[in-house]
């Protein structure tokens, strides 16, 4: 038993390093709470930035919308929100800065069970939302089966879009279906749910597998947003207090970079800068 004693000195040891271990690597740490809508989208961002700087760890957590991150900017409890609206009037005016970095369509996603549907008009779209469309059969879809519909609650991001640029959107008085709260939680659903529809940023729907038809025979291309025949898109961008940190500054520039511009496209969105 007398190598008892030394192991547990040894045991002790190491377990006391851990947490110096990981101050070591991690000396500075930079939160950006917010809105769902380019969560996974800065997740990938703040994993190749991380690779490059290993001294600073870069948290991007789950959904708290957009009024969510910048409520928490304010208070100090991060250090960044990410946001896909503009600030509001009483928010500039409490010393925020906005910084747009990218555009995201808004796409109408369907689960992929469903098949033949590549085209939606906007008359179609509000026969879905109203109840008036029922079934995928009545709009060419495979198999015909009825049409399970998610909405987003009022304010949303991507709900205020569609109520500005889609005649009669804003005037449905009675939807059909389900509210949802958060963009991860819509593309969880639709991914789940044979025969749901709902409608997402293109940046959400990156790698999800779901259909996107074209609206009214236009796809939601580069070309097509800046055009403004595709008119359903979003801003993101990002929102701090103060002058910013050099961790942040970091962050900025790699996001605004070519590897970030790089990561940007390939979740659907459009760089602006």
């Amino acid at each position: 038993m007398r190598w008892l004693v030394p192991f547990l000195f040894l045991l002790l040891s190491c377990l006391l390093a851990l947490p110096l271990a990981a101050g070591q690597r991690y000396r500075q740490h930079l939160v950006i709470a917010g809105t769902g809508d380019s969560q996974e989208l800065l997740r990938h961002v703040a994993h190749d930035f991380m690779a490059r700087h290993p001294g600073i760890l870069v948290e991007v957590p789950e959904s708290t919308g957009s009024g969510g991150g910048i409520k928490a900017v304010l208070a100090g409890t991060c250090q960044m929100a990410r946001v896909a609206r503009p600030l509001t009037q009483r928010e500039k005016e409490q010393g925020l800065t906005y910084l747009l970095f990218a555009r995201a369509p808004v796409v109408f996603a369907i689960h992929p069970s469903v098949q033949g549907v590549r085209n939606l008009t906007r008359e179609q779209i509000i026969g879905i939302y109203t109840g008036r469309i029922r079934t995928w059969g009545q709009l060419g879809g495979s198999p015909d089966r009825k049409i399970y519909v998610a909405n987003r609650e009022a304010g949303d991001s991507s709900r205020r879009i569609l109520e500005r640029f889609l005649p009669g959107f804003r005037d449905i008085r009675t939807f059909v279906g389900e509210t949802i709260y958060t963009t991860p939680e819509t593309v969880a659903i639709l991914r789940s749910t044979p025969g749901t529809i709902g409608y997402i940023p293109l940046s959400a729907a990156a790698g999800t597998g779901l259909g996107m038809p074209s609206l009214d025979g236009v796809a939601p291309t580069g070309k097509a947003v800046a055009s403004g025949d595709y008119p359903l898109a979003i801003p993101l961008a990002l929102v701090w207090k103060d002058e910013p940190s050099a961790p942040q500054r970091l962050f900025i520039r790699f996001l605004l970079g070519p590897e970030g511009r790089r990561i940007i496209e390939e979740y659907g969105a459009f760089p602006v800068r």
